[in-house]
């Protein structure tokens, strides 16, 4: 039996499409096997545990990444291979689960709402209002809360469709509010791709942590437990309290605020300088040139940003993508000054909020 993953092709495609013979739709479930097997290898160890599970449902025809072993009791995500399309579907159907996490959106919708509007725009939402039957513990489609591409939102609705999910959740006898996601591509691209549709849909799936990790909330890491020892002297006391200043000033630096003044330069090119202190942020290890970013202005999000280390000092820069550049062009002249207002995530992703100062 096969046991390499050779890529997706159109007999995997066509299988399911029409009246296929038993040997095809075999070939295809192989192939779906070993297809969602390395995606799992290949992804990031927060993402594997994340989605510890996964395989092929024949039932639904297709295969799947699952939070639980019972796959719809938490989220989960499934790909689906037709003759004309390849579709990727994130699934909340959960109840307990939909409250929860619509409990803790409800709170503070602006860092989901980043998530859904940095994604590329093919893939589409739905917030779905279901008639539950208690008694027979059934739910049939009543109306959607919202439907369409992620463009079509914005922090205004999305704040109203949180919360009316998070009520219809709420509702048990009556209610069942479910989330879905969706994109699709050409069933023929995906063919086309071979093995390199792995690593593609890692980076699809790998750009929906925030909004994935908003709806189910990873598991808290378990720190070891601090050895005790004795103090040995004033010295030992005063050098505890030095880490734990530290660790203060760690917690701090998950946002910061800088003032920067616009030279010509910049508005043409399309940068804002910062100085060496402001590079620390951005890097993830001593080797780090570069960082993607999101940058947010006037409930606009610019998805191509990037902050640079400058040499020889490291010095940081935020050069802007074309959205960015072409609203900095537009709003403001040499030797006005902008408000740079970094924020990093707890899926380590990093906004930036531009601010003209008044």
């Amino acid at each position: 039996m096969e046991s390499t993953f050779n890529g997706l092709t159109m007999p995997v495609f066509t299988a399911f499409g029409w009246a296929g013979e038993e040997a095809a739709i075999k070939y295809a479930y192989t192939n779906l096997q070993l297809f969602v097997q390395a995606i799992h290898q290949a992804f990031p160890r927060e993402m594997q545990s994340y989605f510890p599970h996964y395989g092929v449902d024949k039932e639904s025809q297709c295969a799947y990444l699952a939070r639980n072993e019972s796959v719809e009791s938490d989220l989960y995500v499934t790909f689906h291979t037709r003759p004309m399309a390849f579709r990727i579907d994130v699934n909340l159907t959960d109840r307990a689960v939909l409250l929860s996490g619509f409990q803790r959106l409800a709170q503070d919708t602006a860092q989901f709402y980043r998530g859904l509007i940095r994604l590329d725009p093919e893939w589409s939402v739905r917030f779905q209002q279901m008639e539950y039957d208690a008694e027979n513990q059934t739910a049939t489609h009543y109306k959607d809360v919202f439907k369409g591409p992620v463009g079509e939102l914005t922090q205004e609705k999305t704040d109203e469709v949180v919360m009316r999910a998070e009520y219809l959740n709420g509702e048990k006898d009556r209610w069942l509010a479910p989330f879905y996601m969706s994109r699709s591509y050409p069933s023929e691209f995906v063919a086309s791709m071979g093995v390199q549709v792995v690593s593609e849909m890692v980076k699809e799936l790998d750009s929906l942590r925030t909004v994935l990790f908003a709806l189910s909330k990873p598991a808290d890491r378990v720190m070891p437990k601090p050895t005790k020892k004795p103090k040995k002297s004033v010295v030992t006391a005063a050098v505890v309290e030095a880490e734990s200043a530290d660790t203060v000033a760690a917690d701090q630096k998950e946002r910061f605020s800088y003032i920067a003044t616009l030279k010509p330069l910049h508005l043409r090119k399309g940068f804002i300088n910062m100085t060496p202190n402001e590079w620390p942020f951005f890097a993830v290890n001593a080797r780090t040139t570069t960082r993607p970013v999101t940058v947010f202005f006037e409930n606009q999000s610019d998805p191509e940003g990037n902050v640079w280390r400058l040499s020889p000092h490291d010095q940081a820069r935020l050069m802007l993508g074309p959205k960015g550049k072409r609203w900095l062009r537009e709003h403001f002249g040499a030797d006005e000054k902008i408000n740079v207002i970094a924020t990093k995530h707890l899926d380590d992703t990093i906004d930036i909020a531009l601010e003209p100062v008044e």
